[in-house]
C-alpha cells in the first residue's frame, strides 16, 4: 500500500494550528482532529469534515449531479444514465446495454462511457464503435449497477480547487502523453515514463494492457510498436486526469476574476464548501468564460499529483489543508 500522501500535512498544519492530530496506527489514513477547545473532528485520506453529506453524496453522484446542475442553467455534457443488464431485470427496466447503443449511436460515436460513480477516471473510456462499446460496457457492469453515455466535449480540461469564497487552486490537465524520438516504441517510450514517474515519487502505475491505450492507439491507426518520429507527441490516453499519468500546468495566479466566481458559484449553488469542479473549457482561463461545461464535481479532491509538479505546487497544497482546518477553529 503507497503511503498516505495527506495524513502527513495535516500533521504538520495541525501542530502549527493548535489541533491534535491523532491517525489510525495501521495505515494512517485516516485520522482524528481535536481542536483546541475539546471538539473533535475527522478525515479520512482527502475527506474532511466540511461538506454536508446530501450535498456531498449528490455531488459523488455524476447523474444527480449533472440533473441538478442542469437545471440550474450550468451546462453540462450531454448523456443519459443506463444500468447493468442484471440490474435491469431486478428493477423492471429497459435502459439495458442495448439500448445504451442506441442512444450512442443516436449522438455519434465516439462517445465516453463511464461509471456513475467511480473518481479518478476509474473506468472512463472513450469508443468508437460498437465492439469496444459493448466490452467497455462489460467492464464497467462488472461492479457498477450505473453508467453513463456521453457525447465528447471539445476543449481543454481544468481542475478549480474552491474552498467557501476562494479558488485555491486552477490548473490545466493534460493526458497522459508521450513524446517520440524516431527511435524507440511507443512501449518503450511509456516505461520511461514510467520510470519518470517513480523519480518524483508519483505513485502511478502504468498499465501497458489497458485497453484504453490501445483503443486511443489504434484510433490513431498506431500500436504499442509504433515509433513515433522525433518530437512527435501523442496522449495515449483519453482522459486527463492525473492519478493516471496527466500533466497538470498550474495556472493558479493567471485565472480571472469572473471564472473564480464561477466556480465559487457553483460550489455554493450545489451546497458545497469545498470542491474540486472539473470544467471543459473552449477558451483560456484567464479571459472572460466564454464557452464551458461542467464535466464532474469532487467534493473531496485529491491534490496528490498536483502537489508533486514541485516545490510550489506543494506549498499551495500545504496552504489548501491549511485554510481548510482553519474553517474548524471558526466553527
Amino acid at each position: 500500500m503507497k503511503p498516505c500522501f495527506v495524513s502527513p500535512l495535516i500533521q504538520t498544519v495541525g501542530r502549527e494550528l493548535g489541533i491534535e492530530v491523532r491517525l489510525e496506527p495501521k495505515y494512517g489514513y485516516a485520522g482524528q482532529l481535536i481542536l483546541p477547545n475539546g471538539q473533535k473532528r475527522y478525515f479520512r485520506n482527502n475527506s474532511f469534515d466540511i461538506n454536508l453529506l446530501g450535498a456531498s453524496e449528490i455531488a459523488k453522484d455524476k447523474m444527480y449531479a449533472a440533473s441538478f446542475l442542469a437545471k440550474m442553467n450550468y451546462p453540462v455534457p450531454e448523456g443519459e444514465e443506463f444500468f447493468s443488464d442484471a440490474w435491469c431485470e431486478t428493477i423492471a427496466s429497459k435502459r439495458e446495454a442495448r439500448a445504451a447503443y442506441r442512444y450512442a449511436q443516436s449522438i455519434g460515436f465516439p462517445v465516453i462511457i463511464k461509471p456513475n460513480n467511480k473518481s479518478q477516471g476509474e473506468g472512463v473510456f472513450k469508443v468508437a464503435g460498437k465492439i469496444d462499446f459493448f466490452r467497455s460496457v462489460e467492464t464497467i457492469t462488472a461492479s457498477d449497477r450505473v453508467f453513463l453515455v456521453q457525447r465528447i466535449v471539445e476543449g481543454d480540461d481544468f481542475r478549480f480547487v474552491v474552498l467557501d469564497q476562494e479558488v485555491l487552486a486552477a490548473y490545466q490537465r493534460i493526458p497522459l502523453s508521450v513524446t517520440g524520438d524516431g527511435q524507440s516504441s511507443i512501449l518503450t517510450l511509456l516505461k520511461q515514463k514510467q520510470k519518470s514517474f517513480d523519480r518524483l515519487k508519483r505513485f502511478i502505475r502504468i498499465s501497458f494492457a489497458d485497453n484504453r491505450i490501445t483503443n486511443q492507439l489504434k484510433q490513431l491507426k498506431l500500436t504499442l510498436d509504433s515509433i513515433l518520429g522525433m518530437g512527435q507527441i501523442i496522449q495515449v490516453l483519453p482522459i486527463a486526469n492525473l492519478s493516471l499519468g496527466g500533466e497538470a500546468i498550474d495556472l493558479s495566479e493567471k485565472i480571472h476574476p469572473d471564472w473564480k466566481r464561477l466556480a465559487i458559484e457553483i460550489t455554493r449553488a450545489m451546497g458545497l464548501r469545498f470542491c474540486g469542479l472539473d470544467f471543459i473549457i473552449q477558451g483560456k482561463i484567464w479571459a472572460q468564460p466564454f464557452s464551458y461545461v461542467i464535466l464532474e464535481l469532487n467534493p473531496s479532491p485529491g491534490l496528490e499529483h498536483f502537489a508533486s509538479l514541485g516545490k510550489k505546487q506543494r506549498e499551495r497544497v500545504k496552504i489548501i489543508y491549511r485554510k481548510l482546518l482553519e474553517t474548524f477553529l471558526e466553527n
